[in-house]
């Protein structure tokens, strides 16, 4: 019998629970406030606690840095990943890394968007698209 080695991805989903639905790259947005140094994202995302897509925010605290980039060769070596760690299932996912500001990966379609902050907050109740 041939076994293979198990795939582990670099990249580690932040809440698990919520999954990219059906309409992946619409309805995202990001925003950043540079004096109380944080930032919001909102997204239409699959809850599978409640097996619904609902409308969610994220809230980064103490964001450092917030760049944005495409999804190629370069960006793999960079990222010191594989291409196959790009295919992102969930909408935020960290790199390890132990240190107080981590770095989060956010799902654009063809692009990625690079947060290193202290901390994410995911807020589901009053999020409205307009």
């Amino acid at each position: 019998m041939i076994t293979f080695p198990e795939y582990t991805r670099k990249f580690s989903p932040v809440f698990p629970f919520l999954q990219e639905g059906t309409q992946m790259y619409k309805g995202k947005s990001l925003e950043y406030y540079p004096t109380s140094k944080k930032a919001f994202s909102i997204a239409k995302i699959y809850n599978t606690k409640v097996e619904k897509t609902i409308n969610a925010g994220f809230l980064f605290i103490d964001v450092q840095e917030i760049c944005q980039k495409y999804k190629c060769e370069s960006l793999e070596n960079e990222l010191n990943c594989d291409k196959d760690d790009l295919l992102l299932s969930s909408y935020i996912h960290s790199i390890d890394n132990t240190s107080e500001i981590k770095t989060y990966i956010l799902d654009f379609g063809e692009n990625i968007v690079l947060i290193k902050a202290k901390d994410v907050q995911f807020i589901e109740e009053d999020i409205y698209f307009a």
